[in-house]
């Protein structure tokens, strides 16, 4: 998926919603594999920088137990 690669790029360059939204493919399986362990390390970078709602989602799988760390 274009979109994907893209956010890949950008979050190597520490683009905060590249990190978060990459987070949110890997963990809907969006455009690749559902990688639950994938969506909360990036959901933890973002959220460790202010992105609001990846604080949240890093929450939700953090309480779901979902997060296999």
């Amino acid at each position: 998926m274009k979109l994907q690669h893209l956010n890949v790029m950008k979050n190597q360059q520490g683009n905060l919603d590249a990190q978060f939204e990459l987070g949110y493919c890997y963990e809907f399986g969006i455009g690749t594999e559902v990688d639950k362990t994938k969506a909360f390390e990036l959901y933890n970078i973002a959220a460790k920088r202010g992105h609001i709602i990846a604080q949240y989602n890093f929450e939700l799988l953090y309480e779901s137990g979902d997060n296999h760390i």
